[in-house]
C-alpha cells in the first residue's frame, strides 16, 4: 500500500471514530408507542436509519422507523420482519 492509501485510510477511520464518539451514547430516535422497526430475520439486527455505516444495527435505538405497522411492512424485504420498537426493549 502506498503512503497516499495509508494516508487517506487513517484519516476516514478517524473521522468516523471522532462520529461514533459523538453518537455513541445519545439515542438518534426515542422509543414512542405505536413506532415499528424492521428485525432481520437471519441475524436478529434492526435495518438502521439512512446514512449510517452498516445497514443493520444491534441498537434498535439506531434502527429506521415507522409510525405504522403498515408502512414497516411496505418497506420490509424477504427476509426482515416488522416489530414494534416497545418490543426491543
Amino acid at each position: 500500500m502506498h503512503a497516499e492509501d495509508r494516508t487517506t485510510a487513517m484519516l476516514c477511520h478517524l473521522e468516523y471514530d471522532a462520529y461514533r464518539n459523538q453518537t455513541k451514547d445519545q439515542p438518534t430516535n426515542k422509543p414512542t408507542h405505536g413506532q415499528y422497526v424492521l428485525r432481520h430475520n437471519g441475524n436478529g439486527k434492526y435495518v438502521a436509519q439512512p446514512g449510517l455505516r452498516d445497514s443493520y444495527t444491534s441498537n434498535p435505538y439506531h434502527a429506521k422507523t415507522f409510525p405504522t405497522l403498515e408502512q414497516a411492512q411496505a418497506d420490509a424485504c424477504g427476509n426482515e420482519t416488522p416489530v414494534r420498537l416497545r418490543d426491543c426493549e
